[in-house]
């Protein structure tokens, strides 16, 4: 009879603290429900001189690259911080009149990185839909955006 009572009370031992872990490591696995983007508005030109805002530093060494090189220089026009919302679409108003919606979903099958879909509103015409597989901290760049006598380039990172 004690030996049933000691068996009882450890198998409720076990399944107390069962409980009472299960739910902080559940938490753990649990994705947040949404994810802080940042994206910097860049302004790239073909200039007679090559300059680089002292603001884009973080960016340079992919600036001078392609795609990216093929502007000189570059100006931070603004940097938009977003909460962004798994799975909903967040609308940030860009510089130059285009507005951006953008949405981020987190990948199940790869953990730290997240679908990315973008669409930048310009005027009445169709969108430009770019739809990218993005790690965390990493930036991504997205162009082609008419700004002035050159391109607006907005720059993408999630920072969890």
């Amino acid at each position: 009879m004690k030996q049933q009572r000691r068996t009882f009370l450890t198998v409720g031992l076990v399944a107390a603290a069962a409980l009472v872990t299960a739910p902080r490591h559940a938490a753990a696995q649990a994705p947040a429900a949404g994810m802080p983007v940042e994206v910097i508005a860049m302004y790239g030109t073909q200039a007679p001189h090559a300059y680089i805002d002292p603001q884009l530093a973080s960016f340079t060494d992919r600036l001078t690259k392609p795609p990216l090189s093929s502007f000189n220089s570059y100006a931070k026009l603004e940097d938009i911080r977003i909460a962004a919302p798994f799975g909903q679409t967040t609308q940030r108003a860009l510089p130059g009149g285009e507005t951006l919606d953008l949405v981020v979903r987190p990948k199940p099958d790869a953990p730290g990185r997240f679908t990315l879909h973008a669409e930048i509103h310009q005027g009445t015409g169709a969108p430009k839909v770019v739809d990218l597989t993005v790690p965390e901290k990493k930036s991504v760049f997205i162009g082609g955006q008419h700004y002035k006598d050159g391109n607006m380039v907005l720059a993408f990172t999630l920072n969890p």
